[in-house]
């Protein structure tokens, strides 16, 4: 492909990506199908620029969508949005990080990576945000919000710099704020309605 047709796959893919994540914060379940759409999008494109943390990652976001559309079922609000207590993201924690710090060495000596510490951030913790989200967990949107940190920085720094990412993941923390107010709203939702 020339250059045009790897910029063109760029900006679709980012508009896709956009639009599966302002679905999710309104936990509608379509959003998993852009979800798809737009992983298979990042693999090609990830591939060609030589991020193999965002090739797998994007090919777990391609199972993921699959994963959250079943999981999410006809019935948008078939999963109730839960929050987990602090031990579990004390876990969760220290886990992504010794994933990141293997990763990232791996990465490095085998030269699979054009940035592998960042590469490495990103991918654990946006697999770990991913699965979150597929479980509705309220606080996969905070989590959000600092890997898209990390991925505006690897994004605007490449060479070239990969331009539609870095404006997608700055759209990401805004979405998240969202999906966050909304999420929180339904979560307050369902611990005001009576029990049986």
């Amino acid at each position: 492909m020339n250059e045009n047709a790897w910029t063109a796959l760029e900006w679709s893919s980012a508009v896709l990506g956009a639009a599966y994540t302002f679905l999710a914060a309104f936990e509608k379940r379509i959003g998993w199908v852009f979800a798809v759409i737009s992983s298979v999008m990042f693999v090609v494109y990830f591939y060609h620029r030589n991020y193999l943390g965002q090739v797998v990652l994007n090919a777990f976001y391609v199972v993921m969508g699959f994963y959250g559309w079943f999981s999410w079922g006809r019935d948008d609000s078939a999963i109730p949005v839960t929050r987990k207590p602090l031990l579990f993201h004390v876990v969760a924690l220290v886990v992504a990080l010794l994933c990141t710090a293997l990763l990232a060495w791996v990465f490095e000596h085998f030269q699979w990576s054009e940035s592998p510490r960042m590469d490495a951030w990103v991918g654990v913790f946006s697999a770990l945000a991913t699965w979150m989200m597929a479980k509705k967990m309220i606080e996969n949107w905070l989590y959000w919000c600092i890997v898209d940190g990390v991925a505006i920085t690897m994004f605007a720094t490449a060479d070239p710099p990969m331009n539609a990412y870095a404006l997608l993941f700055a759209a990401y923390v805004v979405l998240s704020a969202v999906g966050w107010w909304r999420w929180s709203r339904a979560l307050h939702v369902a611990a005001d309605r009576p029990h049986a």
